[in-house]
């Protein structure tokens, strides 16, 4: 936890951070991917999203807190884009709270909320746009779940050459279902093994 705060992608992270600290010294950004995985989505995003296009679609499962989706509407807002984050949480409250974070972000004409399961709602996504530009996946952590999701999206990111982003990837459901992604889908496949909370590590998929 220690590191400088001017480093992260949007100040607000800064304030949230040192919050209600546990006994581990660390507080609720524990359920986002953490410094510095913070930096790493912000970055994928700045250079995956033409802010030339009038059609950048941008996708996140799991908003949980709603730090990710700061971290991705930060990107957003600095490329000058015309997007914003579709973002989707099972728990309602926990919505209610993203929501109040990324209005203290002063963020949240970037950001549609929705509430529900993330493979409906990735369903009704792809029943809505040609093409993905960028995902990230970060809902429900089992195999079965994280490549449900991943299958949903892959024909419409596959359309543009979109990128998916995973969190939690270094062992678990999540290690799981990207080793079947890479075996069945091919593609692309770079892993940063040392960042984000228990599990660790990142991975970003992208077709060959």
């Amino acid at each position: 936890m220690d590191y400088e705060t001017r480093l992260l992608p949007h100040p607000y992270l800064a304030e949230l951070e040192p919050r209600e600290l546990d006994s581990e010294g660390v507080g609720p950004t524990r359920l986002s991917p953490g410094y510095p995985a913070w930096s790493l989505l912000y970055y994928a995003i700045l250079c995956s999203i033409d802010p030339d296009l009038e059609d950048n679609v941008v996708i996140e499962t799991g908003t949980n807190r709603g730090v990710s989706t700061i971290v991705m509407a930060a990107a957003l807002k600095d490329l000058g884009a015309n997007a914003r984050v579709r973002t989707v949480e099972l728990n309602p409250a926990l919505s209610d709270a993203a929501r109040s974070n990324v209005a203290s972000a002063g963020l949240s004409e970037l950001v549609e909320f929705n509430v529900g399961d993330s493979h409906d709602f990735l369903r009704q996504v792809c029943a809505e746009v040609d093409h993905i530009d960028f995902a990230f996946l970060d809902a429900d952590h089992s195999a079965k779940h994280a490549l449900g999701e991943f299958e949903l999206i892959h024909p419409k990111v596959v359309a543009r050459n979109g990128k998916v982003h995973f969190d939690n990837t270094s062992a678990g459901g999540v290690a799981k279902a990207v080793r079947l992604i890479k075996e069945r889908y091919g593609g692309n496949l770079v892993q940063f093994d040392n960042c984000s909370w228990e599990p660790p590590g990142n991975a970003i998929w992208q077709p060959g």
